[in-house]
């Protein structure tokens, strides 16, 4: 009888939910002491027609709407190659759409952060894991690139797809309604 319930839990701790091009483990254990986080939501971001990745977004004890004071793990799968370069281009632009970042006049968090980015392929994984506290850790195909320590820029970064001024705002509605769509 053991046996079967042993098998039980490690099956639960695999389980998945898949959107169209991609899958996401139903629990994400951040390696420390605590609680694993919980898939809330997935969507499918698309440009021009082209899906460039989807993304799966992670907190504890199911959805929270102010996402900002909790821990989260954001997890993007990619389906184009996209080099250091365009990540940079990209968060520049987005984040000066956002008024309490671009205010700073300091882009020294940003500039150590994407200096942990390398080129992704089809099939490539990002995870962001964010602390309320300001750290956000780059992950990359399972291993830690860096972190940056500053909760502006974290919240800001993140904000690209959860805050205010998101890259779309359909798959940021959609992340925080904890749908799952793409």
């Amino acid at each position: 009888m053991l046996f079967f319930l042993a098998a039980d839990l490690i099956a639960a701790e695999n389980e998945e939910r898949c959107l169209r091009l991609a899958c996401f483990s139903e629990k994400y254990s951040v390696g420390a002491p605590g609680e694993p986080l919980s898939l809330v939501s997935a969507s499918r971001y698309k440009f021009w027609g082209f899906s460039v990745y989807s993304v799966a977004l992670y907190q504890p004890d199911g959805l929270i709407k102010d996402w900002e004071e909790h821990p989260l793990a954001f997890v993007l799968h990619y389906h184009r190659t996209l080099k250091p370069e365009d990540f940079l281009k990209t968060s520049r632009k987005l984040m000066a759409k956002n008024p309490e970042y671009a205010n700073r006049n300091d882009e020294s968090s940003l500039l150590k952060f994407s200096s942990f980015i390398q080129e992704v392929k089809d099939g490539d994984r990002y995870t962001l894991l964010y602390s309320p506290e300001g750290t956000l850790k780059l992950i990359f195909q399972g291993q830690v690139l860096g972190e940056v320590r500053d909760k502006v820029f974290a919240r800001a970064y993140l904000g690209m797809w959860l805050g205010k001024f998101p890259v779309k705002e359909d798959n940021r509605d959609c992340l925080l309604s904890g749908q799952f769509e793409g």
